[in-house]
């Protein structure tokens, strides 16, 4: 299974980021997740990432939504892998890190790194 990494940065946040090599439908699982900012003393926005791919269908919150922590990095290590579903790639993927409240990028960020297991789903066996 391909292993996907999307580095999310205060410069290409809220924009389409290239995925070279999926194109197609990919069964996804979310591997983790890594959440830096400037910003401390004491402040735990709740953060969403939001995208055009990664959707919980059957959630209250459509999107991956956490509370960062009072320190500036949070990583989510997942032993079981967040199964996403059978997703259509075009080459690209949206992704918007946004804190609820304000609805725009959290204050003080600077990165987010998404780990994706991506498990093609184009081929069939021709017997």
């Amino acid at each position: 299974m391909p292993y996907c990494q999307i580095l999310v940065t205060s410069a290409n946040n809220n924009s389409y980021i290239p995925i070279p090599g999926a194109m197609g439908r990919f069964n996804v699982k979310l591997l983790s997740l890594q959440f830096h900012s400037t910003t401390g003393g004491g402040v735990h926005p709740t953060v969403q990432v939001q995208s055009d791919k990664l959707v919980f269908q059957y959630s209250s919150s459509q999107y991956f939504t956490f509370i960062s922590n009072a320190s500036t990095n949070l990583t989510l290590d997942n032993c079981v892998p967040l199964h996403i579903g059978e997703i259509f790639f075009d080459g690209k993927i949206f992704i918007n890190c946004i804190d609820t409240a304000t609805g725009s990028a959290p204050a003080g960020f600077t990165q987010l790194l998404i780990n994706l297991s991506l498990e093609d789903k184009n081929t069939k066996l021709v017997l």
